[in-house]
């Protein structure tokens, strides 16, 4: 028979392997807990900004018509007269002031979404509007400051 020279090195087996196999599986673990933890704080923020979103494509369509108004000869100050905000899915309610200023109000999220004409140049009958809304962290990119 023959015996194994000295110098030869050995294949590993035994303990030392079980522990490496062992050490990666728990460090893929980690890893995987930390994605999912950073996924789920964007999900959370996720959902209120899709029923915020909603209420946006409202105050939207509310908007246009303002303009709309403005452009064919009505003043700014009388532009929102007798429109009114429909309630029905994430919103809750809100109102349209005379002068065209649009309040959303959301219930679930609980929060506020306001347009604004900011402009009005009488000359071009152009108007400008602003977008703003509360808490700022479920509301549309184009309604943060």
């Amino acid at each position: 028979m023959m015996e194994p020279e000295a110098n030869q090195p050995r294949a590993r087996t035994g303990p030392t392997r079980r522990v490496k196999i062992l050490g990666t599986g728990l460090l893929a673990v980690v890893a995987i807990t930390i994605l999912v933890i950073l996924a789920s704080t964007d999900y959370t923020d996720y959902t209120p900004r899709a029923r915020v979103s909603e209420g946006l494509l409202l105050a939207v369509s509310l908007r246009t018509e303002i303009t709309e108004r403005i452009r064919a000869g009505t003043p700014p100050q009388s532009a929102g007269a007798g429109l009114t905000i429909t309630r029905g899915g994430a919103v809750k309610g809100g109102t349209v002031s005379e002068n065209g200023s649009i309040y959303v109000v959301f219930e679930n999220p609980p929060a506020v979404l306001t347009m604004k004409i900011t402009n009005f140049d009488p000359a071009t009958r152009q108007v400008k509007w602003q977008c703003l809304g509360y808490p700022a962290k479920v509301m549309p990119a184009s309604c943060r400051e």
